[in-house]
């Protein structure tokens, strides 16, 4: 077989989340899709059963040839259990030893212990992880670590030809348990009586911004943000990448556990300038200031000026974009995917 032309065929342990709001699980399942010659399997598919053991569930892979790898998927883990990690206690993987076998860790900063336990006890060949300290994470996994970081689905996330209506905007958690960043921009912003409110503007449209920033345009909305109606203010899909390209600038910040995230590649791919905390890495070259990004160390001191900057439209500002937008077309999970590839076969 031809490893460079030839597509393997591959068992993809997962959830069935092709139609579900976890788009980026859904974009690495379609990435296996167009690269390997899948089998998909898990909780949510039809052909899913608690009953089956892993022969049993190679016998249906195998069906149309021979199952050249195993991988589990980023949304295989059991999520939503304090303790347990495995989906499917009767799916042993430790059985099978010929062929490669790979794990997605996902959401590091739980469970972590959990999942590096399930991985040695499975003997997975592979893990997978985004975060950066991967290199001090190999000493306690059988499996070889590879960092693969997050990328963008250039179809779900689009540069629009759309008017920037926001100077500044933030949506999502604060994450206060595991980072401040996020919360000590709320805190120069907002006034100190609306600090525990969710967003920047009320229903009846008063400003809760301190007076010298109620001269930007300024969307704030954190996750539990209601309208009228007691739904969700966030917007998703096709609205969410539209009010990324309507702003000039959003702050972002590594996630819980230091992971980046991926907002930073969806705003590279529309257009919008990353606002973030300076970082003692750059991740590969995405976190350089007045490269790919602006940041700063004291919001107190810089986020007004950062903002003037924004609202004078300065031609840094563009270069930047730009610049990250080009830069971003090689951040797809297609590449990820093939990435991967290199790294297995």
């Amino acid at each position: 077989m031809d490893l460079k032309t030839d597509k393997k065929r591959v068992l993809i342990l997962a959830k069935n989340q092709f139609n579900n709001t976890g788009y980026y699980h859904t974009d690495w399942l379609e990435a296996f899709a167009s690269h390997f010659d899948c089998y998909f399997y898990g909780p949510e598919f039809s052909h899913f059963s608690a009953e089956h053991d892993i022969f049993n569930v190679l016998e249906l892979a195998s069906k149309d040839g021979e199952i050249d790898a195993i991988i589990c998927a980023t949304n295989w883990d059991e999520d939503s259990h304090h303790t347990e990690v495995n989906p499917c206690p009767n799916l042993d993987l430790s059985q099978i030893k010929d062929i490669p076998k790979i794990y997605f860790l996902n959401k590091e900063y739980k469970k972590l212990k959990e999942r590096f336990e399930y991985c040695n006890r499975m003997g997975f060949t592979f893990a997978v992880t985004v975060n950066e300290k991967y290199k001090q994470w190999q000493s306690e996994l059988n499996a070889k670590i590879i960092k693969l970081p997050f990328a963008v689905n250039p179809n779900r996330f689009k540069a629009l030809e759309t008017p920037q209506i926001w100077d500044f905007a933030f949506t999502g958690g604060l994450h206060q348990s595991h980072l401040d960043n996020r919360f000590s921009i709320k805190t120069e912003i907002f006034q100190q009586k609306h600090i525990n409110k969710k967003t920047s503007h009320s229903l009846l449209g008063n400003s809760r911004l301190k007076p010298q920033y109620n001269k930007f345009k300024i969307n704030w909305m954190e996750f539990g943000a209601k309208n009228w109606f007691y739904r969700s203010r966030l917007p998703s899909d096709d609205k969410y990448n539209l009010l990324l390209n309507q702003c000039h600038s959003f702050l972002n910040t590594r996630s819980a556990a230091g992971i980046i995230n991926t907002r930073f590649y969806e705003l590279m791919q529309t257009r919008t300038l990353i606002i973030c905390p300076r970082d003692e890495t750059d991740y590969d070259g995405l976190l350089k200031n007045g490269v790919n990004c602006i940041t700063y160390d004291n919001p107190k001191t810089e986020l007004f000026d950062i903002l003037e900057m924004i609202k004078q439209e300065n031609t840094i500002i563009s270069d930047i974009v730009q610049h990250n937008y080009n830069l971003v077309q090689k951040h797809t999970y297609e590449n990820r995917v093939r990435e991967l590839i290199s790294e297995i076969w």
